[in-house]
């Protein structure tokens, strides 16, 4: 039995094995795990890509909002946000005040050869040559 008593959230960049180690975590730890993005992609009915495509990128973000409020008010668990949702005001206090949070640091070199691996299915970066990345 862990005596973990709030939830676990892991925010860092994109690709930084938030999902990876967050599945992981909660296994370890004995506890559910949510990984935010593909929480928004079961509500939508759609993918990451599609939902930019077809929706743009402020209705992905409010997708992400609506779904980090929500998984507040559930069991407590290991949570993988995306990387670009540490970026509003609303959802940094929210998971200052709700969560305890961990920072995943990964290298620049790291962080690029993985993104270039992964490009085609991240929409943010889709289509960019390695100096834009």
């Amino acid at each position: 039995m862990n005596h973990i008593i709030k939830p676990i959230v892991l925010m860092g960049f994109m690709g930084s094995g938030k999902s990876t180690l967050g599945s992981r975590l909660a296994a370890k730890l004995d506890m559910p795990f949510t990984d935010l993005d593909r929480r928004i992609e079961s509500a939508a009915g759609k993918t990451i890509p599609e939902i930019f495509g077809e929706l743009g990128e402020s209705a992905f973000r409010e997708l992400e909002s609506e779904a980090l409020i929500r998984v507040f008010h559930e069991p407590i668990q290991v949570i993988a946000i995306g990387g670009g949702a540490p970026c509003r005001e609303d959802h940094i206090s929210l998971i200052k005040e709700q969560s305890v949070s961990v920072y995943l640091k990964i290298s620049v070199d790291a962080l690029f050869n993985r993104l270039w691996k992964q490009s085609p299915g991240r929409p943010l970066i889709a289509g960019k040559n390695p100096e834009e990345l």
